[in-house]
């Protein structure tokens, strides 16, 4: 990871990723509903089969969810050594003042 790493587009990009996680699996659900809906006789094979379906997405979504999280965790890190970097830059910057005015 560089140092131009943007912690705000981090941030946005978790966020973005959750909101289309959220929406694949409430698609997935609507649609294998209504599959089993328009499908007659399939009963409980048709039941069991869309909830796995959904189990497996939501298992998907939480996973994609924690990545996004690491994302924004990693934002985190990078702004904080961000803002350490710079005091260190003033500090070694205050040293050569000193030690160009001796």
């Amino acid at each position: 990871m560089t140092l131009d790493f943007d912690p705000a587009t981090a941030r946005q990009f978790a966020t973005t990723t959750g909101t289309y996680v959220a929406a694949e699996v409430a698609h997935a659900t609507n649609t294998t509903t209504a599959a089993v809906d328009a499908v007659p006789g399939l009963g409980l094979i048709g039941a069991d089969f869309r909830a796995l379906l959904i189990t497996a997405m939501t298992n998907h979504a939480n996973h994609l969810d924690g990545c996004a999280h690491t994302v924004t965790d990693q934002a985190d890190h990078v702004a904080t050594y961000r803002a350490q970097i710079s005091g260190l830059d003033q500090h070694i910057g205050d040293g050569l003042d000193v030690i160009g005015q001796s």
